[in-house]
């Protein structure tokens, strides 16, 4: 069928469109971590970073501000210019990914336009399904895909210098998205095996590489307790069972089903098209192939590193040859871009871009009818955006944050989970906290006892949220 087939370099270029396309189709407010990133970067600039946590009514709880540098970036952006201008900034994130995941398949693939594009751009689809939202994720996506370039690079160009950017990199991650920061020496691994497994003298200097940039780590405000977060925040029981994106491989829910699909499908694809070209498959896109297969397999989100570690490496399968260069008609560009600014333009009367919560109008609700020192309980989901309103509230999205082993106070978490799975007694919690207000949801463990409680009054309720009030 593709016999023939052989599209122009410009031609081929087309097809960066889709990504472009489908980014305007996303909805920004499906993040709530957003909201707390947001207070995070906001207390930055005004007070300097933190040593213990400020959001909650938890006194001295020693805290971590692991994506610090991430969320004064997008506090800034969100500051100054507004929800647009967050939305831009995040699209010019992701305009950056996919140039160097071209840039990768170019490099793997010897220059070809046509399978370089394609599967930058099946790539950059899958990411902007699951990760391209205003989360830290999208500077460590960006920096993993950067050091695979470059360590690709260092493999086929004996003389290259360029390897040394990995320690700056080491330096960027470790201050933006810390917890993802031993990701970067995972991904040497294969690198440093295959080298060594060859007998090749460049071993040595990647190794020296791999050693300065775990110690330029320590630049970074919180030192070795911020180089070590992941230790104390993974592989928590109440975090893996409780966090989608932390759940295992499996059929859950509707959510986790999908995702597992996703990912059983794609393990097929890949492998079947690693072993039907097994011969021009090197070392370290075997390791990677395995490693990371088996990463996503135990924790849904490591999916990211699947597939931005072993969908460039399947380009150089893509047979299709690129055709002679070619020039595209201008009214064909003329059309591409009307595409693109209609969808944009659709994007923008959707309100796509603006950052939206479902417990806005409780929000509007207490500050007329209270101040901000209340003490308010709240669910997990519905924390950080009360949070950058600034009120206090008992917990939010943050899970490691409420870990005794990260706060070196309570396990708040483990006593949230208690709480919403009818395993606490409800009484015993109220009375420990004294909450001023508490908002709940309408399937909640939580809601069931208020409503009969009559030390407390519902005040208001909105959809399916409901406020109490406490009474006496």
């Amino acid at each position: 069928m593709f016999k023939n087939y052989k599209p122009s370099k410009y031609s081929s270029y087309l097809f960066f469109i889709l990504p472009i396309i489908f980014f305007f189709l996303i909805d920004m407010s499906r993040e709530t971590d957003i909201w707390f990133l947001l207070s995070h970067g906001r207390e930055v600039l005004r007070s300097g970073i933190p040593n213990t946590e400020f959001l909650t009514i938890h006194n001295d709880f020693s805290f971590v501000m692991q994506q610090w540098l991430s969320s004064t970036i997008f506090y800034i952006f969100y500051n100054y210019l507004g929800n647009i201008g967050l939305y831009i900034f995040i699209f010019v994130i992701n305009l950056l990914i996919i140039f160097f995941l071209y840039k990768l398949c170019m490099l793997i693939t010897n220059k070809k336009v046509y399978a370089s594009v394609l599967i930058t751009v099946l790539t950059d689809l899958l990411l902007e399904l699951l990760f391209i939202v205003p989360r830290p994720q999208i500077f460590s996506i960006l920096i993993l895909v950067i050091e695979l370039y470059l360590l690709e690079l260092f493999i086929k160009n004996k003389s290259n210098k360029s390897i040394y950017f990995i320690v700056l990199l080491s330096i960027l991650l470790i201050n933006l998205h810390s917890s993802i920061w031993p990701i970067l020496f995972i991904f040497m691994g294969p690198y440093l095996a295959e080298l060594l497994l060859k007998k090749d003298k460049r071993f040595l200097k990647l190794l020296i590489i791999f050693i300065v940039s775990i110690l330029v780590g320590f630049i970074n405000p919180y030192g070795l307790e911020n180089m070590t977060y992941f230790m104390r925040s993974y592989g928590v029981n109440g975090i893996n069972t409780n966090i989608i994106e932390m759940h295992h491989i499996g059929f859950v829910d509707a959510a986790t089903t999908w995702l597992s699909i996703l990912l059983i499908v794609y393990s097929i694809v890949i492998y079947y098209l690693s072993y039907k070209n097994r011969k021009e498959l090197s070392i370290h896109q075997v390791l990677f192939l395995l490693g990371t297969t088996f990463m996503a397999y135990l924790n849904l989100r490591n999916s990211s590193l699947l597939f931005i570690s072993t969908l460039p490496f399947i380009s150089k399968y893509v047979r299709i040859k690129d055709g002679k260069d070619k020039s595209i008609p201008v009214k064909t560009y003329v059309i591409c871009s009307m595409i693109v600014i209609t969808f944009f333009v659709g994007s923008i009367i959707n309100k796509n871009y603006v950052l939206k919560s479902n417990t806005e109008k409780v929000v509007e609700y207490l500050n007329k009818n209270t101040d901000k020192n209340i003490k308010l309980y709240t669910d997990f989901d519905e924390g950080p955006y009360l949070e950058f309103n600034n009120y206090k509230v008992y917990i939010d999205t943050r899970a490691e944050v409420f870990l005794k082993s990260n706060n070196k106070k309570e396990d708040i978490l483990l006593e949230y989970l208690d709480l919403i799975t009818n395993k606490l007694d409800i009484n015993k919690f109220l009375d420990k906290y004294n909450f001023d207000y508490l908002l709940v949801a309408d399937k909640a463990v939580l809601y069931k006892h208020l409503k009969k409680d009559k030390s407390y009054e519902l005040v208001y309720d909105y959809k399916e949220y409901y406020l109490f009030k406490r009474v006496n």
